[in-house]
Protein backbone atom coordinates (compact mmCIF):
# COMPACT_ATOMS: atom_id res chain seq x y z
CA UNK A 1 0.00 0.00 0.00
CA UNK A 2 2.83 2.36 0.90
CA UNK A 3 4.59 1.56 -2.38
CA UNK A 4 1.41 2.34 -4.33
CA UNK A 5 1.06 5.66 -2.52
CA UNK A 6 4.66 6.59 -3.36
CA UNK A 7 4.02 5.68 -6.99
CA UNK A 8 1.01 8.00 -7.24
CA UNK A 9 2.82 10.83 -5.45
CA UNK A 10 5.80 10.47 -7.80
CA UNK A 11 3.46 10.32 -10.83
CA UNK A 12 1.60 13.43 -9.63
CA UNK A 13 4.84 15.39 -9.29
CA UNK A 14 6.19 14.30 -12.68
CA UNK A 15 2.84 15.02 -14.36
CA UNK A 16 2.68 18.42 -12.67
CA UNK A 17 6.22 19.30 -13.79
CA UNK A 18 5.50 18.40 -17.42
CA UNK A 19 2.23 20.34 -17.40
CA UNK A 20 4.01 23.40 -16.01
CA UNK A 21 6.51 23.12 -18.86
CA UNK A 22 3.53 23.01 -21.21
CA UNK A 23 2.15 26.13 -19.48
CA UNK A 24 5.47 27.94 -19.98
CA UNK A 25 5.33 27.04 -23.67
CA UNK A 26 1.73 28.28 -23.77
CA UNK A 27 2.75 31.60 -22.24
CA UNK A 28 5.67 32.10 -24.62
CA UNK A 29 3.45 31.19 -27.58
CA UNK A 30 0.78 33.67 -26.46
CA UNK A 31 3.33 36.49 -26.13
CA UNK A 32 4.87 35.77 -29.55
CA UNK A 33 1.42 35.50 -31.11
CA UNK A 34 0.36 38.93 -29.85
CA UNK A 35 3.68 40.59 -30.67
CA UNK A 36 3.76 39.24 -34.25
CA UNK A 37 0.18 40.34 -34.94
CA UNK A 38 0.67 43.77 -33.34
CA UNK A 39 3.92 44.48 -35.22
CA UNK A 40 2.81 43.20 -38.62
CA UNK A 41 -0.88 44.13 -38.65
CA UNK A 42 -1.39 46.80 -35.97
CA UNK A 43 -3.36 47.06 -32.74
CA UNK A 44 -6.78 47.13 -34.46
CA UNK A 45 -6.22 43.70 -36.03
CA UNK A 46 -4.86 42.46 -32.68
CA UNK A 47 -8.03 43.76 -31.01
CA UNK A 48 -10.27 41.89 -33.45
CA UNK A 49 -8.12 38.77 -33.08
CA UNK A 50 -8.54 38.73 -29.29
CA UNK A 51 -12.27 39.44 -29.45
CA UNK A 52 -12.68 36.52 -31.87
CA UNK A 53 -10.50 34.40 -29.57
CA UNK A 54 -12.79 35.24 -26.63
CA UNK A 55 -15.85 34.06 -28.52
CA UNK A 56 -13.90 31.06 -29.82
CA UNK A 57 -13.18 29.94 -26.25
CA UNK A 58 -16.75 30.43 -25.00
CA UNK A 59 -18.79 28.90 -27.86
CA UNK A 60 -17.17 25.41 -27.86
CA UNK A 61 -17.97 25.21 -24.14
CA UNK A 62 -21.64 25.55 -25.09
CA UNK A 63 -21.27 23.13 -28.03
CA UNK A 64 -19.67 20.45 -25.85
CA UNK A 65 -22.60 20.79 -23.39
CA UNK A 66 -20.65 19.67 -20.33
CA UNK A 67 -19.88 16.25 -21.86
CA UNK A 68 -16.11 16.56 -21.17
CA UNK A 69 -16.98 16.98 -17.46
CA UNK A 70 -19.29 13.97 -17.59
CA UNK A 71 -16.59 11.85 -19.25
CA UNK A 72 -14.04 13.00 -16.67
CA UNK A 73 -16.47 12.13 -13.86
CA UNK A 74 -17.41 8.60 -14.97
CA UNK A 75 -14.37 7.29 -16.87
CA UNK A 76 -11.99 6.78 -13.87
CA UNK A 77 -14.52 4.34 -12.38
CA UNK A 78 -13.88 1.77 -15.13
CA UNK A 79 -10.94 -0.08 -16.60
CA UNK A 80 -9.88 1.73 -19.77
CA UNK A 81 -10.08 -1.52 -21.77
CA UNK A 82 -13.58 -2.45 -20.57
CA UNK A 83 -16.68 -2.34 -22.75
CA UNK A 84 -18.26 0.17 -20.35
CA UNK A 85 -15.38 2.60 -20.84
CA UNK A 86 -15.52 2.19 -24.61
CA UNK A 87 -19.28 2.79 -24.73
CA UNK A 88 -18.89 5.74 -22.35
CA UNK A 89 -16.29 7.39 -24.60
CA UNK A 90 -17.99 6.66 -27.94
CA UNK A 91 -21.37 7.94 -26.70
CA UNK A 92 -19.75 11.15 -25.41
CA UNK A 93 -18.09 11.78 -28.78
CA UNK A 94 -21.30 11.08 -30.73
CA UNK A 95 -23.26 13.56 -28.57
CA UNK A 96 -20.68 16.33 -29.06
CA UNK A 97 -20.35 15.68 -32.82
CA UNK A 98 -24.13 16.05 -33.26
CA UNK A 99 -24.48 19.06 -30.94
CA UNK A 100 -21.44 20.92 -32.27
CA UNK A 101 -22.61 20.34 -35.87
CA UNK A 102 -26.00 21.89 -35.11
CA UNK A 103 -24.72 24.74 -32.96
CA UNK A 104 -21.87 25.62 -35.34
CA UNK A 105 -24.42 26.08 -38.13
CA UNK A 106 -26.55 28.16 -35.75
CA UNK A 107 -23.47 30.23 -34.87
CA UNK A 108 -23.27 31.32 -38.51
CA UNK A 109 -26.51 33.29 -38.00
CA UNK A 110 -25.06 35.05 -34.95
CA UNK A 111 -21.99 36.43 -36.72
CA UNK A 112 -23.63 39.62 -38.01
CA UNK A 113 -25.41 40.44 -34.68
CA UNK A 114 -22.18 39.83 -32.74
CA UNK A 115 -20.18 42.00 -35.14
CA UNK A 116 -22.79 44.78 -34.81
CA UNK A 117 -22.71 44.49 -31.01
CA UNK A 118 -18.93 44.83 -31.01
CA UNK A 119 -19.16 47.50 -33.74
CA UNK A 120 -16.46 45.88 -35.87
CA UNK A 121 -16.63 44.85 -39.52
CA UNK A 122 -13.39 42.93 -39.07
CA UNK A 123 -15.22 40.62 -36.66
CA UNK A 124 -17.36 39.28 -39.52
CA UNK A 125 -14.27 37.95 -41.33
CA UNK A 126 -12.69 36.68 -38.11
CA UNK A 127 -15.80 34.87 -36.84
CA UNK A 128 -16.42 33.17 -40.18
CA UNK A 129 -12.85 31.89 -40.21
CA UNK A 130 -13.25 30.09 -36.85
CA UNK A 131 -16.48 28.23 -37.64
CA UNK A 132 -14.79 24.89 -38.55
CA UNK A 133 -12.45 25.40 -35.60
CA UNK A 134 -15.42 25.62 -33.21
CA UNK A 135 -16.61 22.20 -34.40
CA UNK A 136 -13.22 20.51 -33.94
CA UNK A 137 -12.43 22.35 -30.67
CA UNK A 138 -15.68 21.05 -29.13
CA UNK A 139 -14.74 17.45 -29.93
CA UNK A 140 -11.12 17.91 -28.87
CA UNK A 141 -12.39 19.06 -25.47
CA UNK A 142 -13.89 15.60 -24.95
CA UNK A 143 -10.68 13.90 -26.09
CA UNK A 144 -8.29 15.99 -23.97
CA UNK A 145 -10.25 17.19 -20.92
CA UNK A 146 -12.57 14.18 -20.71
CA UNK A 147 -10.77 11.07 -21.97
CA UNK A 148 -7.05 11.83 -21.52
CA UNK A 149 -7.54 13.59 -18.19
CA UNK A 150 -10.02 10.90 -17.08
CA UNK A 151 -7.46 8.18 -17.81
CA UNK A 152 -4.80 10.13 -15.86
CA UNK A 153 -2.61 10.33 -18.95
CA UNK A 154 -1.36 13.76 -17.86
CA UNK A 155 1.88 13.55 -19.85
CA UNK A 156 -0.22 13.10 -22.98
CA UNK A 157 -2.42 15.96 -21.72
CA UNK A 158 0.59 18.29 -21.54
CA UNK A 159 1.95 17.16 -24.91
CA UNK A 160 -1.35 17.77 -26.72
CA UNK A 161 -1.76 21.16 -25.11
CA UNK A 162 1.72 22.07 -26.36
CA UNK A 163 0.98 20.69 -29.83
CA UNK A 164 -2.10 22.92 -30.02
CA UNK A 165 -0.11 26.11 -29.46
CA UNK A 166 2.76 24.94 -31.62
CA UNK A 167 0.31 24.46 -34.50
CA UNK A 168 -1.16 27.92 -33.89
CA UNK A 169 2.30 29.50 -34.03
CA UNK A 170 3.38 27.52 -37.08
CA UNK A 171 0.22 28.42 -38.99
CA UNK A 172 0.68 32.09 -38.05
CA UNK A 173 4.24 32.04 -39.44
CA UNK A 174 2.96 30.41 -42.64
CA UNK A 175 0.11 32.89 -43.13
CA UNK A 176 2.39 35.77 -42.22
CA UNK A 177 4.46 35.09 -45.36
CA UNK A 178 1.48 35.80 -47.59
CA UNK A 179 -0.29 39.09 -48.10
CA UNK A 180 -3.91 38.77 -47.04
CA UNK A 181 -6.46 40.53 -44.85
CA UNK A 182 -5.22 40.52 -41.24
CA UNK A 183 -8.76 40.09 -39.94
CA UNK A 184 -8.64 36.60 -41.43
CA UNK A 185 -5.86 35.59 -39.00
CA UNK A 186 -8.13 33.71 -36.54
CA UNK A 187 -8.16 30.93 -39.13
CA UNK A 188 -5.02 29.73 -37.31
CA UNK A 189 -7.37 28.27 -34.68
CA UNK A 190 -9.29 26.32 -37.30
CA UNK A 191 -6.03 25.03 -38.72
CA UNK A 192 -4.59 23.97 -35.35
CA UNK A 193 -7.76 22.28 -34.03
CA UNK A 194 -8.43 20.33 -37.23
CA UNK A 195 -4.85 18.96 -37.28
CA UNK A 196 -4.99 18.24 -33.54
CA UNK A 197 -8.31 16.41 -34.03
CA UNK A 198 -6.73 14.06 -36.58
CA UNK A 199 -3.77 13.37 -34.28
CA UNK A 200 -6.03 12.72 -31.28
CA UNK A 201 -8.47 10.41 -33.01
CA UNK A 202 -5.64 8.28 -34.45
CA UNK A 203 -3.77 8.09 -31.14
CA UNK A 204 -6.81 7.34 -28.96
CA UNK A 205 -8.25 4.86 -31.44
CA UNK A 206 -4.99 2.91 -31.34
CA UNK A 207 -4.75 3.24 -27.56
CA UNK A 208 -8.32 2.32 -26.58
CA UNK A 209 -10.19 1.14 -29.70
CA UNK A 210 -13.15 2.95 -28.20
CA UNK A 211 -15.53 2.76 -31.18
CA UNK A 212 -17.97 0.44 -29.48
CA UNK A 213 -21.76 0.64 -29.81
CA UNK A 214 -22.86 -1.97 -27.28
CA UNK A 215 -26.23 -2.31 -25.56
CA UNK A 216 -25.30 0.27 -22.90
CA UNK A 217 -24.48 2.91 -25.54
CA UNK A 218 -27.85 4.65 -25.12
CA UNK A 219 -27.60 4.28 -21.35
CA UNK A 220 -24.47 6.43 -21.49
CA UNK A 221 -26.13 8.91 -23.83
CA UNK A 222 -28.71 9.55 -21.11
CA UNK A 223 -26.10 9.67 -18.32
CA UNK A 224 -23.95 12.16 -20.24
CA UNK A 225 -26.92 14.42 -20.99
CA UNK A 226 -28.08 14.50 -17.37
CA UNK A 227 -24.59 15.25 -16.05
CA UNK A 228 -23.80 17.68 -18.85
CA UNK A 229 -26.93 19.77 -18.26
CA UNK A 230 -25.90 20.27 -14.64
CA UNK A 231 -22.31 21.26 -15.42
CA UNK A 232 -22.57 23.27 -18.66
CA UNK A 233 -23.72 26.52 -17.08
CA UNK A 234 -20.84 26.54 -14.59
CA UNK A 235 -18.29 25.84 -17.34
CA UNK A 236 -19.67 28.59 -19.57
CA UNK A 237 -19.59 31.09 -16.68
CA UNK A 238 -15.93 30.25 -15.95
CA UNK A 239 -14.97 30.86 -19.60
CA UNK A 240 -17.04 34.07 -19.82
CA UNK A 241 -15.44 35.32 -16.59
CA UNK A 242 -11.98 34.97 -18.13
CA UNK A 243 -12.98 36.86 -21.29
CA UNK A 244 -15.67 39.31 -20.22
CA UNK A 245 -13.19 42.21 -19.98
CA UNK A 246 -12.10 41.84 -23.63
CA UNK A 247 -15.70 41.65 -24.83
CA UNK A 248 -16.92 44.60 -22.73
CA UNK A 249 -14.08 46.82 -23.96
CA UNK A 250 -14.94 45.67 -27.50
CA UNK A 251 -18.54 46.78 -27.01
CA UNK A 252 -17.75 50.26 -25.66
CA UNK A 253 -14.39 51.08 -27.26
CA UNK A 254 -12.63 50.64 -30.61
CA UNK A 255 -10.71 47.58 -31.84
CA UNK A 256 -7.47 49.52 -31.35
CA UNK A 257 -8.18 49.91 -27.61
CA UNK A 258 -8.96 46.20 -27.27
CA UNK A 259 -5.64 45.38 -28.92
CA UNK A 260 -3.69 47.53 -26.45
CA UNK A 261 -5.56 46.13 -23.45
CA UNK A 262 -5.26 42.49 -24.57
CA UNK A 263 -1.49 42.53 -24.07
CA UNK A 264 -1.87 43.21 -20.33
CA UNK A 265 -4.81 40.78 -20.06
CA UNK A 266 -2.54 38.05 -21.45
CA UNK A 267 -0.30 38.19 -18.37
CA UNK A 268 -3.25 38.12 -15.95
CA UNK A 269 -4.66 35.04 -17.68
CA UNK A 270 -1.24 33.38 -17.53
CA UNK A 271 -1.14 33.67 -13.74
CA UNK A 272 -4.63 32.12 -13.51
CA UNK A 273 -3.44 29.13 -15.54
CA UNK A 274 -0.88 28.32 -12.82
CA UNK A 275 -3.71 27.20 -10.52
CA UNK A 276 -5.68 25.51 -13.33
CA UNK A 277 -2.70 23.19 -13.97
CA UNK A 278 -2.91 21.96 -10.35
CA UNK A 279 -6.69 21.58 -10.65
CA UNK A 280 -6.37 19.48 -13.81
CA UNK A 281 -3.80 17.19 -12.23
Amino acid sequence: MLGLKKFFVKKFHSDLALNYLSLIFLGISGIFLNIIIARNYGSSVLGVFNQVLSIYIIVPMICSAGIPYSTLHYLPKYDSKSLQAKSLISSAIVIVVVLSSILTVFFNYLIIPLSNLLDSEGMIIGLKSIMPGIFFFSINKVFIYGVINGLRRMKRFAIYQSIRYLLILLSLFVFNNYEFNGYFLPIVFTFSESILFMILIIDLSNLLKFWSFKKDFFYWIKKHFLFGIKSTFNGVLVEINSRVDILMIGIFLADNDVGIYSISALFAEGFLEIFIVIQNN
